[in-house]
């Protein structure tokens, strides 16, 4: 009978381990098989990619886009998912897709709807897309109105100056013209 278990653990290369790893998995007084050995490894890789897994997938989940640019809210979201990956959790595009019009403001509520209405849902890629081209509508319609805002302030300010001006010049007209009698 064979004392060896097959072991597959994407962060081990090599046969060998840390003095670290050694430590723990040592027990005073008590022998150690290498079965026993690789078993209690592989618990604290579990242990650690299972805690590692949970925080990432609560990352992913409770990120927002709050003052984010879509480019830089889509890159961290991408980052986690791709760290979930990496450790044996994929996420799927649909999810992701999900995950990205869940996070964002309200004033993105008419394209994240269009998005999320379309059977079947959109790419990632397809999806970014068209977040891309709204933040660029947003930014424009807010750069003009913040335009319109400063040409009506400038315009209402000359417009008082130059009213007061010509009450001035009336009022002295006057006081002139009465002085004059």
């Amino acid at each position: 009978m064979d004392s060896t278990v097959p072991f597959h653990c994407p962060f081990m290369d090599s046969a060998t381990i840390s003095q670290e790893i050694f430590q723990a998995i040592i027990k005073p007084n008590r022998s150690l098989t290498s079965k026993d050995a690789w078993l209690q490894i592989e618990c604290l890789f579990c242990d650690q990619v299972s805690s590692r897994t949970l925080q990432l997938k609560v990352q992913f989940h409770n990120l927002k886009k709050g003052s984010l640019s879509i480019n830089e809210y889509v890159h961290r979201l991408k980052s986690v998912a791709d760290a979930l990956t990496s450790i044996g959790n994929p996420i799927s595009e649909p999810d992701l897709v999900f995950q990205i019009l869940s996070g964002l403001p309200p004033k993105y509520m008419s394209v994240s709807t269009s998005i999320f209405t379309r059977v079947p849902l959109p790419s990632f890629v397809e999806a970014l897309s068209l977040l891309f081209l709204y933040e660029s509508q947003l930014s424009s319609f807010s750069s003009s109105s913040t335009d319109n805002v400063t040409t009506a302030f400038v315009a209402k300010q000359q417009s008082s100056s130059s009213y007061g001006r010509r009450r001035g010049q009336q009022n002295n007209g006057g006081r002139h013209s009465n002085s004059g009698h």
